[in-house]
């Protein structure tokens, strides 16, 4: 069955909300939501009705089931302003008052066939599709957990712009069959393919995911969970946390290689911006003129593409702690304008969105509007390192330590490995130093600095966090370090590098790193 209103077509039986021929990510709660007031469109759903039905009668809080209603209203256009679509009646529930035509949709088993037959030609961004995961437990009354589990990956999945994952209609076709991973890829059009198991045993679970690289059989990662079962939808939650945060950096890795392997004549937009990915923050001129060469590239290629620009803006501000004299507004002005750039392009990409929140904070001062970008960007998609990465460190520089711990102590075990981690890192340290904590800051500067030894801003935070904790001779050759990095740094750079919504703070740390030598 499909319900059609406005552009947009609701597949209940595919579960695919399209407008036109896009395809349109919704979390499995909202798809159930819109269905069923779509579905009994001709009187008021009350609340209890919705929770009865979406969330099987459990108890659930008021603000959760308006989320899920501006969710619903998001992913059809609809807004709680106009109401256009989904109407609410003010102490009675909710209404669907669009007009809505109904017809009878092409059976889901028909899909595959249409794609058995000729291979899809691969996207150019990183593509995927998640096979239902297969329920080993011995009970078939267990395969709602198991497909359960595979819907909550493959929404996760979708949330990240910069992946092309095929629809649960499609991945769900395939249940059932003997598992021919490159057959399978070819027929979806893609490049990776996520499979596992579900196996319950007494009151726990154990769940195993395996993600492939289609056309060499290759397991880029592989790994397994076990957990005692509670509350079944909280436990899905956590491991599709553990799964995606673990997957995406994993295809960044593998398609960076690829791109290692390609032919410099043969680059597309994309393959220049991973190469550039691989430069970006090794924080050496020559690294960064290469990173810039690639962006600008991808860039003529593509003038549309939104992280290209972003990228350059990043590496933009990186140039800033590696020049030495002259006039740094040009280089902040262009981080700046890159930044812009790439939310015009992509205003709804939620790293972009947090690329464009973290030069709020640090080149505008602009602590209110950077924190509340990073926050919108992080209720889009919670399982990126960078979204939790940067809200974090935003959070760190407000003096907000426990929402700062928070975000970014969910980023480290998001993606433990990622080199990319020095750059939110140091917002644990600025947690615990304004916090009064030196030797916990410490500590956090020396995971940054493992990462990489060259990144200032962790430095300038170790030499003041050394000096508050009495270890004045540590601070000095903290100072002695960084100014062998670039012999012009001073105190007036620091104090630009490091913004903070209260000067207190500035001053704390600006007086420690004066007491460790560095001059005004």
């Amino acid at each position: 069955m499909q319900y059609r209103f406005d552009d947009y077509a609701l597949d209940v039986t595919r579960r695919e909300l399209r407008r036109g021929t896009e395809l349109i990510a919704v979390e499995p709660q909202v798809f159930d939501l819109l269905d069923h007031l779509i579905r009994y469109r001709d009187r008021v759903v009350s609340k209890d009705d919705l929770i009865a039905t979406v969330w099987n009668g459990r108890i659930v809080s008021e603000s959760a089931l308006t989320s899920r209603i501006n969710s619903a209203r998001t992913a059809v256009g609809d807004t709680g302003e106009e109401q256009r679509l989904i109407k609410t009646l003010r102490s009675k529930g909710f209404r669907f008052v669009g007009v809505v035509s109904e017809e009878q949709g092409v059976p889901a088993a028909a899909v595959p066939t249409e794609h058995a037959v000729a291979p899809l030609a691969l996207a150019d961004q990183p593509s995927i599709a998640v096979l239902p995961f297969v329920n080993i437990s011995g009970d078939p009354a267990q395969d709602y957990f198991a497909d359960g589990m595979t819907e909550e990956i493959i929404t996760a999945l979708a949330r990240f712009k910069s992946l092309f994952v095929i629809a649960r209609n499609s991945s769900f076709a395939y249940r059932g069959q003997t598992t021919d991973i490159e057959r399978i890829a070819r027929e979806l059009g893609v490049r990776y393919v996520l499979q596992g198991s579900v196996r319950n045993s007494g009151d726990r679970v154990r769940i195993t995911g395996q993600l492939i690289v289609a056309e060499t059989g290759t397991h880029i990662w592989a790994n397994r969970f076990e957990r005692r079962i509670g509350d079944i939808f909280d436990l899905q939650d956590e491991i599709t946390e553990s799964i995606v945060g673990a997957v995406e950096p994993e295809i960044l890795s593998a398609e960076m290689r690829r791109a290692r392997s390609k032919r410099p004549d043969s680059l597309v937009a994309y393959d220049c911006v991973l190469r550039a990915y691989q430069h970006l923050f090794n924080l050496t001129l020559e690294d960064n003129d290469k990173a810039l060469d690639f962006l600008q590239r991808a860039i003529r290629l593509e003038p549309d593409y939104a992280l290209a620009y972003a990228y350059a803006s990043w590496a933009n501000l990186f140039r800033v702690q590696l020049i030495q004299g002259g006039s740094l507004r040009p280089l902040l002005t262009n981080a700046l304008t890159l930044a812009q750039r790439a939310v015009e392009l992509e205003p709804t990409d939620p790293l972009v969105q947090t690329i464009r929140g973290a030069w709020q904070l640090m080149i505008e001062r602009d602590f209110e509007g950077g924190v509340a970008r990073h926050e919108e960007a992080f209720e889009k998609n919670p399982n990126s390192v960078w979204i939790c990465g940067c809200n974090g460190f935003g959070h760190a520089l407000c003096r907000n330590p426990q929402r700062a711990l928070t975000m970014l102590d969910r980023a480290r075990r998001l993606s433990p490995r990622d080199s990319s981690m020095f750059l939110w890192l140091p917002g644990g340290a600025i947690a615990h130093l304004t916090g009064g904590r030196p030797e916990q800051a410490i500590q956090w500067t020396e995971d940054a600095l493992r990462l990489n030894p060259r990144h200032l801003i962790s430095l300038f935070l170790r030499a003041a966090a050394e000096m508050t904790a009495g270890r004045d001779s540590a601070g000095r050759r903290s100072v002695e370090r960084m100014r062998a990095i670039n012999p012009g740094l001073d105190i007036k750079f620091a104090s630009k590098m490091l913004p903070f919504k209260f000067g207190g703070d500035r001053e704390l740390i600006l007086s420690a790193l004066r007491a460790a030598g560095l001059p005004d």
